[in-house]
């Protein structure tokens, strides 16, 4: 099962490691309420994708589970969850928090 506090630490791994590749005077904010799509967001479309591969590799280890993070019901979902890490977190507790919503997550389901 995943919680909110454990998402938040996963979403600020993932930060942690895209902020890694910029340079010093681009550095990101992370924290729970830091942008991460639209304006002011931090994060470039590139990035992004990075986000989403670094959360499925993640989420799919700790839940034993292979996990498609972006799909329709990521895409439609309203507000959109790359707000900020919060939201974030919250859709990924929502979504992959209960045993019987890891099969949403599957590819194929």
């Amino acid at each position: 099962m995943l919680n909110e506090h454990d998402a938040l630490e996963l979403v600020y791994a993932c930060l942690s490691e895209i902020d890694r590749l910029r340079p010093e005077q681009a550095r990101l904010t992370i924290s729970h309420g830091a942008k991460i799509l639209g304006p002011p967001g931090q994060l470039d479309s590139l990035e992004i994708v990075d986000l989403t591969i670094s959360l499925e590799r993640k989420l799919s280890g700790r839940l034993g589970s292979d996990i498609l993070l972006v799909d329709d019901h990521f895409l439609s979902y309203q507000p959109t969850p790359l707000n900020d890490a919060a939201s974030l977190a919250r859709y990924l507790t929502e979504r992959f928090g209960a045993p019987e919503a890891l099969t949403a997550g599957q590819p194929g389901r």
